[in-house]
């Protein structure tokens, strides 16, 4: 580029050198003149020439200059990328050869197939027997009933003795213990030795407590050799001796003084 200018100007200076000279000498020939025109104007022209030739060698070198930078700068990305690629290879190869080698697994066995384990039968609880199922209350104003109408004409006329202050009379301590039923029946006419007392009591702790007070009634009316009894005439005091019977069944105790008693203890008796 310096060079095409450096002609330029060159070409300049010279046309304006011929320019000055041709106004100074009118007289010179034509000829001569022509000539050193056209000498000059091959001058220029090779100096344009060559101007052109060092524009396009300068433009070629340019051009050569960038071709070889931009190969250079494609070898040296080129490089990178291998020197990277080789990198990752190079890394990606040292992983893989920092992990252990995968054991090759083994195949399962096949194992038989377990049977189903039956569990131990349990021992069952023997069955417990039931307790004997409690009968209902038996009424025993309803037994008396049935007593008088089971023995008719023979059944002496009787009363029940319900006051309270009668009954401790007769038998002390009997209002003392706790009773669900208590009946006591006792002749009219005091020379009948016939007497029928039926008591249930809540616990049966107490039954021997009701047949000792039942037996001391017993004692009393039979008396001893030195006081006579309280039935006072010697056949009800043989009665009582006799004809008396105190029987009990569970909760259930009955006196009972009569002529055929025995018969009235089989009654009572079924009843349980």
């Amino acid at each position: 580029m310096k060079r095409r200018l450096f002609a330029l100007l060159m070409a300049f200076c010279m046309g304006m050198t011929l320019a000055a000279c041709g106004n100074k000498k009118d007289t010179a020939p034509s000829g001569a003149a022509s000539s050193q025109a056209a000498s000059s104007q091959a001058a220029v022209s090779s100096e344009d020439a060559a101007s052109s030739e060092d524009a396009a060698s300068s433009e070629d070198a340019a051009s050569s200059e960038d071709a070889a930078s931009s190969e250079d700068a494609a070898s040296s990305e080129d490089a990178a990328s291998s020197g990277d690629g080789a990198s990752s290879g190079d890394a990606a190869s040292s992983q893989n050869a920092a992990k252990p080698a995968e054991q090759p697994q083994k195949p399962a066995k096949d194992t038989p197939a377990q049977k189903p384990v039956q569990p131990a039968p349990q021992p069952q609880p023997e069955p417990q027997p039931e307790p004997p199922a409690q009968s209902a209350d038996v009424d025993l104003t309803a037994f008396y009933d049935s007593l008088a109408a089971a023995h008719g004409e023979n059944w002496p006329a009787m009363t029940a003795m319900t006051d309270a202050e009668t009954l401790e009379m007769f038998y002390p301590g009997l209002g003392d213990i706790a009773t669900k039923q208590c009946a006591v029946y006792m002749p009219m006419i005091s020379a009948v030795a016939a007497e029928i007392v039926l008591v249930q009591v809540e616990k049966e702790g107490d039954v021997q407590a009701v047949k000792d007070i039942l037996q001391s009634r017993i004692n009393y009316q039979v008396g001893d050799d030195s006081n006579p009894g309280g039935a006072w005439y010697p056949a009800s005091i043989e009665s009582w001796k006799t004809n008396s019977r105190i029987v009990s069944n569970g909760c259930y105790i009955m006196l009972a003084v009569y002529s055929d008693v025995d018969s009235v203890v089989t009654e009572f008796n079924a009843l349980f």
